[in-house]
């Protein structure tokens, strides 16, 4: 299995922050927010990574596409199921290896296949065996600008990403800092 980055215990403080806007509310409140700026920007693509994240976006009709989930909520198996979901809406699912604290060259290949074929009008999920924790990173980094990025922090806020070229730019130096190999 060909790693990008296989994340160190040191060096876990540099994700531990949300990289986008929080949103400290109940999740029906935060969905209805998150409307609202899918609304405003028009993104090309709405991504979300999670199983509670991905299952409350598709229940509130955001159609998210992509949607990366690794059948767990905080590292226990999910009392819902996110692929069976998908599959009842029509979603076709990609399968990845990824083992924790990592980003597989596998998982970033198809994070990159979902990506380009929703953009071209099709629906996408993702189903981790490991875990997605970290995937967020390679969606941001290959989405196109403006997309919105959907994940959770647990028990905290919904996470909404902005695509923009900053963001991009502080990942890699991150990225590269931490000797990941994100030239794939």
């Amino acid at each position: 299995m060909r790693l990008i980055l296989k994340l160190k215990e040191e060096n876990k403080h540099y994700f531990k922050r949300p990289i986008g806007i929080p949103l400290f509310k109940e999740s029906g409140k935060a969905i209805e927010i998150v409307k609202k700026i899918i609304e405003d920007f028009k993104p090309p693509i709405i991504a979300t990574i999670g199983d509670v994240v991905s299952y409350n976006a598709l229940l509130n009709r955001l159609n998210p596409s992509p949607v990366i989930f690794d059948m767990k909520v905080e590292r226990k198996h999910a009392k819902f199921d996110v692929g069976e979901e998908l599959v009842r809406r029509g979603y076709k699912i990609l399968e990845v290896q990824n083992p924790p604290s990592t980003i597989t060259l596998s998982s970033y290949r198809a994070i990159e296949r979902a990506i380009d074929e929703s953009l071209h009008g099709s629906k996408v999920g993702i189903r981790v065996v490991g875990e997605d924790d970290l995937l967020t990173i390679p969606v941001v980094l290959l989405a196109p600008l403006r997309s919105i990025i959907l994940y959770g922090q647990p028990k905290e806020a919904l996470i909404t990403v902005l695509t923009t070229k900053y963001l991009r730019d502080s990942l890699r130096r991150i990225l590269l800092k931490l000797g990941a190999n994100i030239e794939c």
